[in-house]
């Protein structure tokens, strides 16, 4: 039978990481962490500083499922990198539980059998996500579940999928098979500090223009926004840049 393998991108998580591991380990097969930040984004060191990784450590020695560690030595070059860092590492055929730092996936009754025995690549579940007083607040979330197929990859930005030829798969709005009454997602991040939501906002309102709920997508090269449909080439009108497979060539992995 398939695995089903929890992807983790963190960096500087240490309050949040151990809770994210826990509850992914409970719902899938082992786990990969990528750690480190992307070059555009605030930073003094291109891994975690604050602990993450010596938790991350520690729960490779507790547990009794794999978890991969993997670093770089530099920052990752763009978000798209660093989520393809984990695509590689996972075996063709293998399920990818898509989860950052501080959240936790919640499997509720039936969610295990629907989820192997489903052929589609991604699922887009409920977001849970906890406000400052404790309030829940149910959100749509981003491609979390995805089958890893030949030559799948991310492009353009964190919930886009690209085939092996540069065609789009996925993207939100459009969703595959949604899956809200049995796999939900507990979002933490109103638990940050002030400093690093307000990069995080900054860092993503610089990514993405949305006009009239139509998603527009900023080529990285000539920052040109333009749109995207299922199955377009992911190609700049104006410069000509294309989305094709990336792979990062150095991994660390522990």
């Amino acid at each position: 039978m398939n695995k089903l393998v929890g992807c983790i991108s963190v960096f500087n998580e240490a309050e949040l990481i151990e809770q994210c591991l826990r509850s992914t380990l409970r719902v899938a097969d082992e786990v990969i962490v990528v750690d480190g930040p992307y070059a555009d984004y605030p930073h003094d060191s291109c891994s975690s500083t604050d602990g993450t990784l010596e938790t991350v450590g520690k729960l490779m020695g507790e547990t009794g499922k794999p978890i991969t560690l993997v670093t770089k030595n530099s920052a990752w070059l763009s978000q798209m990198e660093k989520r393809n860092a984990y695509v590689k590492l996972v075996d063709e055929g293998d399920l990818m539980l898509v989860i950052d730092g501080d959240q936790q996936p919640l499997l509720l009754s039936g969610a295990r059998d629907r989820i192997r025995v489903s052929d589609a690549i991604g699922f887009l579940p409920e977001k849970v996500q906890q406000g400052p007083k404790g309030a829940l607040n149910i959100r749509l979330g981003n491609p979390r579940i995805v089958r890893k197929c030949c030559g799948v990859h991310y492009a353009l930005n964190h919930y886009t999928l690209l085939d092996r030829d540069g065609r789009i798969i996925y993207f939100p709005p459009y969703r595959l098979e949604a899956m809200y009454d049995c796999f939900k997602i507990l979002d933490s991040h109103n638990f940050k500090d002030g400093e690093r939501s307000q990069a995080n906002v900054e860092y993503y309102e610089r990514r993405i223009e949305r006009s009239n709920g139509v998603e527009k997508f900023v080529c990285e090269g000539c920052q040109t926004f333009f749109s995207l449909s299922i199955g377009d080439i992911v190609k700049c009108p104006s410069c000509g840049k294309n989305g094709g497979a990336a792979y990062p060539e150095e991994l660390l992995v522990a």
